[in-house]
Formats: C-alpha cells, sequence, structure tokens
C-alpha cells in the first residue's frame, strides 16, 4: 500500500482509542465546520490541515501555530502571552493546575518556534513537540467550534470572553470537559460534578446512578 506523505503524517499522529471513541460522538467533520460563518476559523482549520503536508517537521510545527494565531485572531503585539493564556483557559476546565501546565507548555513551544524563525542553526524542535503542540491545536478548534454552535457566539465574542476574567458558563465547561476526557466515563464523572457545582448541593443518588450507569468506575478512577 503506497501512503501519500499527509495520510502517513496523520497516521504517525496518534489519539488514544479511548479519546478518540469519546469525541467521535461529536459526529462533525471538515466540511461542516467549514461552513461556520467565521473566516479566522475557516483560515485556522486550512493552515490545521496543511501542517500534515510537509515532510519537515519545523513546516509542520510552524502551521500548527499559525493556526491558532489564526483562530485567536492574534497581530504582532503579545502573541506568545495570548497564545499561552487563550489555550490553556480554554482547555484547563478552570483547574488553576491544569491551566499552568497548558501555559507553560505553550510557552516552552512557541520560544522553540521563535527560536527555529530567528536564526538558530539547529532547531531544537522534537517529535514529541509537534505531538504536544498539534493535541492543543486540534482540542482549541474543536472546543472553538462547538463554542460557536451551541452557544451562537461570535469570533469577537469568543475572543472577548477570553480576554476577560470572566468564569464559563456551566454550559460552556460541559462541551470543554467532554473535548478534553480521555474517556466516555471520565466525561460522566466530569458532568456529575458540574452539576453538583452549579446546584450547590449534591444530586440525589438515584439520578447521580442513573447518569453514571454506562460509565465504568474502574476505568475512571
Amino acid at each position: 500500500v503506497i501512503f501519500s506523505l499527509s495520510a502517513w503524517n496523520r497516521l504517525r499522529y496518534k489519539i488514544d482509542s479511548k479519546e478518540f471513541s469519546n469525541n467521535s460522538r461529536f459526529s462533525f467533520n471538515i466540511n461542516s465546520m467549514k461552513s461556520l460563518n467565521n473566516n479566522y476559523f475557516k483560515r485556522a482549520i486550512e493552515l490545521f490541515d496543511d501542517s500534515f503536508e510537509s515532510e519537515k517537521i519545523t513546516n509542520r510545527f510552524l502551521l500548527i501555530f499559525s493556526s491558532l494565531e489564526a483562530i485567536f485572531n492574534l497581530d504582532t503585539e503579545d502573541v506568545t502571552e495570548k497564545l499561552a493564556r487563550y489555550t490553556a483557559k480554554l482547555l484547563s476546565e478552570d483547574n488553576k493546575i491544569k491551566y499552568a501546565l497548558i501555559y507553560c507548555d505553550m510557552k516552552k513551544l512557541y520560544k522553540k518556534r521563535s527560536d527555529f524563525i530567528h536564526g538558530r542553526k539547529v532547531s531544537n524542535i522534537k517529535d514529541e513537540d509537534e505531538k504536544l503542540l498539534r493535541k492543543y491545536a486540534r482540542r482549541v478548534i474543536i472546543i472553538y467550534w462547538l463554542i460557536s454552535q451551541r452557544t451562537k457566539m461570535t469570533g469577537n465574542q469568543i475572543l472577548s470572553y477570553l480576554n476577560s476574567d470572566e468564569k464559563m458558563s456551566p454550559e460552556i465547561r460541559m462541551y470543554i470537559s467532554a473535548t478534553v476526557s480521555e474517556s466516555f466515563s471520565e466525561q460522566q464523572h466530569k458532568l456529575v460534578k458540574l452539576v453538583e457545582e452549579d446546584i450547590g448541593h449534591p444530586l440525589p443518588p438515584k439520578i447521580k446512578e442513573n447518569i453514571l450507569k454506562n460509565s465504568n468506575e474502574k476505568e475512571y478512577n
């Protein structure tokens, strides 16, 4: 079997089977995502898709970052800070430890991008750097699309939210939890926690049991 370079790069980027199964139920595809009336988002998808085409890891790495810069509509001011902050806010589920980890990851990855762009003779961008950046970018794209579709927020409204200290609504937090969960079981347990936080008290045992009936407690723990 002969694979194209793009197909080979896609195969090398392996999504964990549990995560794939968990997120595949959204039933979205690239064409439906492109139908969103947001030129920045459309450009971000194109750049992310193009990032699979190059044989050079540096080119792929730069294109993934360009995808994030497009979706966040970034100019030349405070790009590193905004990329790190926006990505962390979207993916951390209001968890301070997760936020700090993603924020630091993005800062380190962008520094590698800058070192390469500004003339380091030898690139220090490694395979694991590309995979981590690609995972973050893929999740940002999915979450951005889900927020746009389900809440009808415009691109400017999403950016305004990312620039604020506003706490995420339960609805948005549920979409994010669904996207970043590694399995259906993890997502269901997070859903119970979100609902209990929103209503301010534990769910009745029977309702909680019903929500978690298809969830594997052992797998989640």
